[in-house]
């Protein structure tokens, strides 16, 4: 009997490091690119337009179906540069905004719905216009009114959640594989604010 023990509390070493293992070492699914557009408007408004390639729709699509909802979020960090001086404490953020769709489908009719984090909801029949709007957000503003003057630069990043889960479940988003796509932070521009 006490082998038997001893076999057991190690094997159950092996599994636990096999599976961190696993959960560490899982491949990573990036968006391939994006696309981000931005416009620095009477010196106060940063507008920025976001679009990304149209990625694991059939994915989308099968988790839909069996009435999982989706998430996308596009996010936007906006930096001030610091001084050569200073610039080994890094860059300040100073404005940051995220604009998240949230998409189902009606198992009757087929129609997919589309719900902005500004509360806008977008009803769309075909899948070819829900995957034009669902992957792009545009007119996103920033207000720079208050910033200081000097250079900016932009980071842009796009996380997607194929199966948005309530709030209790989140967290196993992150070592579920295949639940969050997401990209690295890259970063598009720079403006300067006199």
């Amino acid at each position: 009997m006490r082998h038997y023990i001893i076999y057991s509390r190690t094997n159950l070493k092996k599994n636990n490091i096999i599976f961190l293992f696993i959960l560490l070492f899982l491949p990573l699914f990036n968006i391939s690119a994006m696309n981000v557009l931005y416009k620095l408007e009477d010196n106060k408004i940063l507008v920025c337009s976001i679009s990304t390639p149209q990625i694991k729709t059939s994915n989308i699509l099968d988790s839909m179906e069996i009435g999982h909802r989706t998430e996308i979020e596009f996010i936007i960090n906006v930096y001030k540069n610091k001084p050569r001086f200073f610039s080994f404490l890094g860059d300040r953020l100073e404005k940051e905004s995220t604009v998240s769709y949230v998409a189902t489908r009606d198992l009757v009719s087929g129609v997919f719905t589309i719900v902005k984090s500004n509360g806008q909801k977008i009803k769309i029949e075909d899948e070819k216009s829900f995957f034009d709007t669902f992957f792009s957000a545009n007119d996103i503003r920033i207000d720079m009114s208050k910033a200081e003057s000097g250079e900016y630069y932009i980071e842009s990043r796009i996380e997607m959640k194929i199966i948005k889960l309530i709030p209790p479940l989140n967290l196993l988003s992150a070592v579920i594989p295949g639940i969050t796509t997401k990209t690295d932070w890259v970063k598009v521009g720079t403006f300067r604010i006199d």
